[in-house]
């Protein structure tokens, strides 16, 4: 410091150094408070930091004290070559004769500035916009921000930020995966495709495509309605419930309950065999045909019939009255007891009795032979004629009769006088008794013959010899060759010479041979 000029008192001066990275500003100098005019200082303090700035701290006594400094110099330890500058000589001398050394301390040049350099060491560039660098030769990244693209014209970097896309000092780096836009500020639709760079780091248009679900440059619009998937090419399925088959943009899944019949998310599966319905809740009835009691899986129709006693689209009808059987089309038997001949819808089993004369689970048998009626409890007649005594399995009539019997069932014996087959045959008028009694099958006379016949009918005369009862009786021996009526005993003819029933009154001889009865 060659000196300074006090025109008023001034108690003292400091000076202080520092630097860019130097926040402490140590004391160069102080001033002992030397009261001339002026004069020359020279502290030969030694610093061990770049100095980028002298500060000089006052203390006057009075108004209008000036401080004047003439010039002070910092000297380095080192000799700079020429063009070169600085405490360690490493900058360089931007004059405009190139051949000149600038001043070793501030840089400043005699002959001015180069082109492009500006200031009072001629280290500030005063490049155009757009340019930086040495001579001002390099261009500024096209990706910074502003007209031109501005930039710092000793580095390089951007001073008015980026264009959208990109990010750093020099705006050469495009925006981190996931983010786009001015500042990359903005963050990619999170419906971009996660594959690779996501998305588009200028605008934000997703270059991998969009997530399923999406579509548009962004990808942040939904599928329309009844579309879904990548690219929304997938449409709903047709049986997603509601308007329009709604589904979901992303996977499809039905948004509403599936139409009848169908389940899975997607509504693409029919119900499971033996359900169907709204939400395939409804069991199929239990009386379709098939292991599984297959039904359609919208209606509820038995797709392979019915099992027998039933019928209907669900087959959840039974058979009518009178009928059974596959399809209701087999008629229970006319014998099943009952009105409408009732029987089982399924088997054709009678519900209640058989009709008299039948029997089995379905009433088709007839009784077997020699029994009818409820049950084919009771017994035929004995008197049924033919084999086993066969008598109708209904109500017990007989087609013929035992010789001897009667009456429908052949249960009564013949009247009295009638006997044989059918009653037909009627007993001897020669059974004794009132009506000529005989026995109603043989005609054997119940009683004895009336006198003058023999005969278990009765029907024989007594020898011509006999008469009276049981032909006990034999004929007087007045009769004539000893035969008399095989009732009264009286002789039938006389031997010559004898008259009467008997034979036993001898003829009169009269005048003229003429023979005469007593009494003549």
């Amino acid at each position: 410091m060659d000196g300074y000029i006090i025109r008023d008192r001034l108690d003292k001066f400091e000076l202080r150094a520092t630097s860019v990275s130097n926040t402490e500003k140590p004391f160069v100098y102080t001033d002992p408070g030397i009261t001339q005019a002026s004069y020359t200082v020279v502290p030969n303090y030694k610093i061990d930091f770049p100095v980028r700035k002298v500060l000089i701290d006052v203390n006057p006594l009075g108004n209008n004290v000036i401080l004047t400094l003439c010039e002070v110099f910092v000297f380095g330890e080192i000799q700079c070559q020429p063009g070169t500058f600085g405490l360690q000589c490493e900058r360089n001398c931007n004059c405009l004769d190139q051949t000149e050394s600038c001043f070793v301390h501030s840089g400043g040049c005699s002959s001015g500035c180069a082109p492009n350099y500006i200031g009072e060491d001629c280290s500030e560039l005063n490049c155009t916009v757009g340019t930086y660098g040495d001579d001002c030769k390099e261009t500024c990244s096209v990706t910074c921000g502003g007209d031109n693209n501005p930039c710092k014209q000793k580095d390089g970097a951007c001073t008015q930020g980026c264009d959208p896309g990109y990010t750093g000092n020099y705006c050469q780096s495009e925006c981190s995966v996931g983010y786009y836009g001015l500042g990359c500020s903005k963050t990619c639709s999170p419906n971009c495709k996660r594959s690779g760079k996501v998305c588009h780091h200028i605008d934000g248009n997703c270059t991998s495509g969009c997530k399923d679900g999406y579509q548009g440059e962004m990808c942040d619009t939904e599928c329309p309605l009844g579309k879904y998937g990548f690219r929304c090419e997938e449409t709903c399925n047709t049986k997603c419930g509601g308007e329009d088959d709604a589904c979901n943009h992303i996977n499809g899944y039905c948004t509403y309950p599936c139409d009848t019949g169908y389940q899975g998310n997607k509504c693409d599966t029919e119900c499971d065999t033996g359900k169907y319905g709204d939400g395939c809740l409804k069991a199929c009835s239990r009386n379709c045909k098939g292991i599984y009691d297959a039904c359609h899986h919208i209606t509820g129709r038995c797709t392979d019939g019915c099992d027998d006693g039933y019928e209907g689209e669900k087959c959840d009808i039974e058979c009518g009255l009178g009928k059974y059987g596959a399809g209701c089309q087999e008629t229970c038997s006319v014998h099943c007891a009952g009105d409408g001949d009732p029987c089982d819808h399924i088997t054709g089993n009678c519900t209640n009795e058989c009709d008299p004369g039948y029997i089995g689970i379905k009433c088709t048998k007839e009784c077997p032979t020699g029994r009818y009626g409820f049950r084919c409890s009771r017994y035929c007649s004995d008197y049924c004629f033919g084999p086993d005594h066969a008598c109708h399995h209904v109500d017990g009539t007989c087609d013929v009769c035992s010789p001897g019997y009667r009456g429908t069932r052949c249960e009564l014996e013949c009247e009295t006088g009638q006997f044989g087959e059918g009653c037909k045959e009627t007993c001897s008028d020669h059974c004794a008794g009132d009506k000529n009694p005989c026995h109603h099958m043989n005609g054997t006379c119940d009683m004895a013959c009336d006198p003058g016949y023999h005969g278990s009918l009765c029907l024989k005369k007594c020898k011509t010899t006999m008469h009276g009862q049981d032909c006990a009786l034999t004929c007087s021996t007045s009769c004539q060759d000893g035969k008399c009526n095989h009732v009264t005993g009286l002789c039938l003819e006389c031997p010559p010479g004898y008259w009467g029933d008997l034979c036993d009154q001898v003829v009169q001889v009269v005048q003229g041979d003429q023979e005469r009865k007593p009494g003549q």
